[in-house]
């Protein structure tokens, strides 16, 4: 129930943020001869690579991205390298105003379906106003809809949920754009007594500008795992290319999972150990 509550509060002050946010930019434009300029563009899209940017899309704006990873080099030959194994990720974003996304997905991995809104509460901007970052928060829940071999468990739906709240803060400096992610995530069920259901950590991310269209993000979350050796935090890799209105990158992960639920607190392989998988995400705006 405090959890519940806390969402709810969390929620309702991102709304007034926002909504007053808005007012402000206008007013303050409107009585002062100086004008503000915003940052644009600190990421390419809505994702760095796995996580959420501060970016969203604008108001009637829709964005359909196909994630993509394949199993570890490491698995060899036999399994050809990894590209014999895969899990995918289609996800539909829609801009209800400049500052309210939503959106939902599904991921092959655990069949799971998610939705998400993104409130952005403030932006980088400098003259008439000076504000040094841009701050989003975001609030998703995903649902596992795979069948059970325990039939008490198909038919016990609140244990198939995860809720994740982040809060994003993010600077542009020229070509460098870095990031701070903060994570809440909550799973209803987890595997075993010694796993967590209550998982804190914290994401960095970043993107170095080559040129007007190319680009490379690199990506890692610390995450608060139990005592269990069976996890490893998620490093990611990507070169990106942006032409028109879509965007690709090429990526190299430890992590099979996409999800937010799921990548963090729930990535089992580690870079030390050569479990590196190759990927891709595609993003098409219109």
């Amino acid at each position: 129930m405090k959890l519940k509550f806390i969402a709810t509060i969390l929620f309702f002050i991102t709304l007034i943020f926002s909504a007053s946010a808005q007012d402000l930019d206008a007013l303050l434009d409107e009585e002062t001869d100086e004008i503000t300029d915003y940052s644009i563009a600190t990421f390419l899209n809505s994702r760095i690579i796995n996580g959420h940017s501060v970016e969203q899309m604008p108001k009637n704006g829709l964005d359909f991205r196909i994630a993509h990873r394949f199993g570890t080099f490491n698995e060899g030959g036999k399994e050809f390298y990894g590209l014999d194994e895969s899990n995918s990720y289609f996800v539909l974003d829609y801009g209800i105003t400049d500052r309210i996304m939503v959106g939902v997905g599904r991921a092959t991995l655990n069949k799971l379906a998610t939705g998400y809104l993104k409130f952005k509460i403030f932006r980088q901007s400098s003259g008439a106003v000076n504000f040094p970052m841009s701050i989003s928060f975001l609030t998703s829940a995903s649902a596992t809809t795979k069948t059970y071999s325990d039939e008490v468990r198909n038919d016990d739906f609140i244990s198939r949920l995860d809720y994740t709240y982040q809060l994003l803060l993010a600077r542009k400096m020229n070509k460098v754009s870095v990031q701070l992610s903060p994570t809440f995530v909550h799973r209803n069920l987890v595997d075993t007594k010694e796993d967590l259901n209550n998982i804190a950590a914290l994401g960095i991310g970043g993107r170095y500008k080559i040129t007007s269209k190319w680009a490379v993000n690199a990506e890692y979350f610390y995450v608060n795992h139990s005592s269990l050796d069976k996890y490893y935090n998620p490093l990611s890799f990507a070169v990106s290319y942006q032409v028109s209105h879509h965007v690709f990158q090429i990526l190299l992960t430890n992590s099979m999972p996409i999800t937010a639920n799921s990548f963090i607190g729930n990535t089992t392989h580690s870079w030390t150990n050569g479990d590196l998988r190759l990927g891709f995400n595609i993003s098409t705006v219109f």
